[in-house]
């Protein structure tokens, strides 16, 4: 029987995250009626599960708005949703995407990994077209000496480097802006970043939109935290781990782990890790034949 939950993923300390639907049991969907829960749920992600009696999970990922390929919250939510039901058990498991499959490992602890693919570098876009949609100046963006480059380790986002915290917390995009830019580069969304972040344990505190899909403002990025690691990493920031916080402005506080995976030069792998919070079930949201 189809079940709902509402999960919250990359929690800090058991706190904020990012929310998400997920669907355990979708197998009696079609894509219509998974776009249509998805829309209802209002989050920034949707993950239906199908598989599970198989023993070999799929997920597929909807925003208010369209299917996506990969989402690092929403695969945290599911993961933590099926430990909780008692559907998986701590290991390493391989994961069915739309195409292909990812793996993912869930520890003791009940922190979910998820693998990522080996980075893709797009073009680094020129700061005077960028800074506009972001209502800052062209300063502002070459201020770290830092690239602005869309990077994916799975979807395509725009690394944006800030020089301060003050200024990244500040920024307000121009939406629509936003979008016909992501649309006219093929690109998901733009992740800010500085290297100031609040607890200095941690390597950046970030910023997501991505108006494309729906979603002005997300408080976690799993997928756009890979991303920003082998940005770093081939930059000259190199690190064991990468700790990124997020969603602080939105009230959300957020926690990302980063491993990189081979390689002095490129990392020819990512994963990037969270915790989820306690799932909520909300099946009064699924279609009434459900």
């Amino acid at each position: 029987m189809m079940r709902l939950f509402l999960q919250q993923a990359y929690t800090e300390a058991g706190h904020g995250g990012n929310g998400a639907g997920v669907v355990v049991f979708a197998e009696g969907m079609d894509e219509a009626t998974m776009q249509a829960v998805a829309r209802d749920v209002g989050l920034s992600e949707t993950a239906f599960v199908t598989g599970l009696s198989e023993g070999a999970p799929t997920i597929r990922y909807f925003t208010p708005v369209a299917e996506v390929d990969l989402c690092g919250h929403a695969t945290v939510a599911a993961w933590t949703v099926m430990a909780h039901l008692g559907l998986v058990q701590p290991g390493r498991h391989r994961q069915g995407l739309r195409e292909g499959d990812i793996g993912v490992t869930l520890d003791d602890s009940g922190m979910v990994w998820m693998e990522q693919k080996a980075p893709a570098f797009g073009p680094i876009l020129d700061p005077v077209r960028v800074a506009p949609i972001l209502g800052l100046s062209v300063r502002d963006l070459t201020a770290t000496g830092l690239p602005v480059q869309p990077v994916s380790t799975g979807l395509m986002d725009i690394m944006v480097p800030l020089p301060s915290r003050d200024l990244l917390e500040a920024v307000t995009p121009d939406f629509d802006a936003m979008a016909a830019f992501n649309n006219a580069t093929d690109t998901v969304g733009f992740h800010l970043f500085c290297l100031e972040p609040r607890d200095p344990s941690h390597t950046a505190c970030c910023r997501n939109f991505a108006p494309r899909y729906g979603i002005d403002e997300e408080s976690a990025t799993g997928s756009a935290s890979g991303a920003l690691a082998a940005c770093l990493w081939v930059n000259g920031h190199r690190r064991q781990r990468y700790v990124f916080e997020q969603g602080h402005a939105m009230g959300s506080p957020s926690r990302m782990d980063v491993i990189l995976i081979g390689g002095n030069g490129v990392p020819t792998g990512v994963t990037v890790g969270g915790y989820g919070g306690t799932p909520v079930e909300k099946n009064r949201l699924l279609p009434p034949s459900s």
